[in-house]
């Protein structure tokens, strides 16, 4: 008696029905997860949430009608037609948080069904799939996330099949794993049941911790504004009257920075939350504006006592002009003309305090601004560095 011949007696046709009445005598279900590569579109993590995976998902349960002792076969036989594994009963295994899904067919189909003496089946077959993960992005760009691999029995109750993980190595994952921005740190698995309308099913899970890689975020967003930061601060060195260059200097950096925290939102989903990214640039905007606005208080208390006219006119050195009586028997301007043009009516002294009390603010900001960031630095990577397991 041929293989096919022994399989067809054994399962009684019609094939229906006998697929229905093993199913309602079947107790339990042993499965096996093999993951052999696991890749991350560059773009689906952040705007699509989802994953993609290509494993081999191997399931092993005992049919004692496929007891092939009973016909003096001794050995493991795999069955390579088609229309004998349709025959024979399997669970009706899906994937739960399946976006997408695709069986491997090049060059033959990617099966695997392997009888052994006693009945035990093992079903073999290769995947690939793309699964949807709930990510959370309060961490980013300094998260981890854990994304689930959910599978279960879609028709079957737990009172007909229940499922459970092979005590030995149920997951293998093969090394090394190449992935553009993530570092798989670990995984675990586990099992659980759910209750619907329709009954109650067994599930199985898959949980895969995903560790974002620093480096493209550390060169791309943190080092430019970082420096953004200390540029501005050599406002603080310039000459009081630099007006120019020091309004030059604070716009040219606010603006740079508001262009950087553009970049970085259109990486991500809209999400009402504050994110780790948006912690960093929002205090490194607030330290570039408060660059700007210092030298505002810088230039208001060097001419607070300018009539506006004088103001206007101190700003502008091309409209100073010389006059008859101002000018000094060598040609050169008077001190009492330069002190005029530069004060107005202010008295020497008075303008010499203010620009004193001018000098001072920059000089207390030469400190102050350095040690605030300093500050800000210690406790923003404190924090998000060892907080601990920030995932979802």
């Amino acid at each position: 008696m041929t293989l096919r011949q022994i399989i067809k007696a054994t399962l009684r046709f019609p094939t229906s029905r006998n697929k229905v009445r093993i199913m309602l005598k079947r107790t339990d279900s042993l499965f096996s997860i093999k993951c052999s590569r696991a890749t991350i579109n560059a773009h689906g993590p952040h705007m699509a949430r989802e994953y993609g995976m290509d494993i081999y998902l191997r399931q092993s349960w005992n049919d004692k009608r496929l007891n092939l002792s009973r016909f003096g076969i001794n050995t493991t036989v795999a069955l390579n037609g088609e229309d004998l594994m349709e025959k024979i009963w399997k669970p009706d295994l899906f994937f739960r948080n399946v976006k997408r899904a695709a069986f491997h067919r090049v060059t033959v189909p990617n099966m695997l069904v392997r009888i052994a003496p006693d009945g035990q089946v093992l079903y073999s077959m290769r995947l690939t799939l793309s699964l949807a993960c709930v990510m959370v992005f309060r961490y980013y760009p300094l998260d981890t996330q854990k994304c689930n691999v959910i599978l279960g029995a879609y028709a079957q109750t737990i009172d007909q099949t229940r499922i459970s993980w092979q005590e030995h190595k149920p997951i293998v994952i093969e090394s090394p794993i190449e992935l553009p921005e993530f570092d798989l740190t670990g995984h675990t698995h586990g099992s659980f049941t759910r209750s619907v309308d329709t009954g109650t099913f067994s599930f199985l899970n898959v949980t895969l911790t995903l560790a974002r890689q620093n480096g493209y975020h550390l060169i791309q967003t943190y080092l430019p504004t970082f420096l953004i930061v200390t540029i501005s601060w050599v406002s603080f060195w310039l000459n009081i009257d630099a007006t120019p260059a020091r309004v030059t200097l604070g716009v040219t950096t606010l603006l740079t920075m508001t262009t950087v925290a553009s970049g970085v939102r259109t990486q991500l989903p809209p999400v009402s939350y504050v994110k780790a990214i948006d912690v960093w640039i929002g205090a490194c905007s607030v330290m570039v504006f408060g660059a700007l606005l210092e030298f505002t208080l810088v230039n208001y208390l060097s001419r607070s006592k300018m009539r506006p006219e004088e103001f206007r006119k101190s700003m502008n050195p091309f409209a100073r002009k010389k006059t008859p009586e101002a000018a000094s028997p060598s040609g050169k301007d008077s001190v009492a003309q330069d002190d005029q043009m530069a004060g107005g009516n202010m008295r020497p002294h008075e303008l010499q305090r203010n620009v004193k009390r001018a000098q001072m603010v920059d000089r207390a900001s030469r400190i102050m601004f350095p040690f605030l960031f300093l500050v800000f630095n210690t406790v923003y990577w404190t924090f998000y560095l060892f907080r601990g397991d920030s995932s979802q």
